[in-house]
């Protein structure tokens, strides 16, 4: 009888020590436009710094803790700080074997006046949609706006720009430096057309995570 009762006792569960309390996570509001949506990552990492955020993303428009721009801003309120720089990238099939256009090369191809590569292999331009930020910039740089044609080819987002030039051997192509990835040839051309990446932002842990994103940035561009 005396063994069951230790028996019994030794399958009692010890008791356990009490947990401590978890501090909640601070929220910090955050907007940032789809160019820079590579950063999505370090948004994650730099939320989980002590103490840990709560990330929200929200529209430009609420006024939130921390904004990201990729290029010039409009109208902004506050100060404004450079976490890096960014650059427009002409890109083409990986195998093409063209290295580079000069300015006037690519004015006229993306101009429509010149559907063939210097070698006069066949070309096909994708172009993004009007008010794209990048497209934007791009025609800025070219000094001139892209018209619309019917061999130009529409490419909705950075995602499908990419892709397409990487299925496509007569494609020429814009990115930015930090959309680039080895399925895809960046092409040498006469102009250092760099955008900003800016942020604004308010309060010291909106600051704390801006400084961390600003790492993810300097270590992204300098691949």
């Amino acid at each position: 009888m005396s063994g069951v009762v230790l028996l019994l006792a030794a399958c009692q569960p010890a008791e356990l020590p009490h947990a401590e309390s978890q501090p909640t996570p601070e929220v910090l509001t955050l907007a940032y436009p789809p160019t820079l949506r590579w950063l999505a990552p370090a948004f994650n990492t730099c939320a989980m710094e002590d103490p840990p955020l709560s990330v929200l993303v929200v529209n430009a428009e609420d006024a939130p803790d921390v904004t990201l721009y990729w290029g010039e801003p409009g109208e902004v309120t506050g100060e404004v700080f450079l976490l890096g720089e960014d650059r427009l990238v002409l890109v083409a099939y990986p195998s093409n074997p063209t290295n580079g256009l000069t300015l006037a090369e690519a004015q006229e191809r993306f101009a429509g006046k010149d559907a063939a590569w210097p070698d006069g292999e066949p070309l096909t331009v994708y172009v993004l949609p009007a008010g794209h930020d990048v497209q934007k910039a791009f025609e800025a740089t070219l000094g001139r706006s892209i018209p619309k044609s019917v061999e130009m080819r529409l490419a909705p987002s950075l995602e499908a720009m990419r892709q397409y030039v990487a299925d496509d051997p007569t494609a020429l192509g814009v990115l930015p430096q930090s959309w680039l990835n080895e399925e895809v040839k960046a092409l040498d051309w006469e102009v250092e057309a760099t955008q900003p990446i800016l942020a604004s932002f308010k309060g010291e842990r909106a600051e704390a995570f801006v400084r961390c994103v600003q790492a993810a940035v300097v270590e992204k561009i300098e691949e």
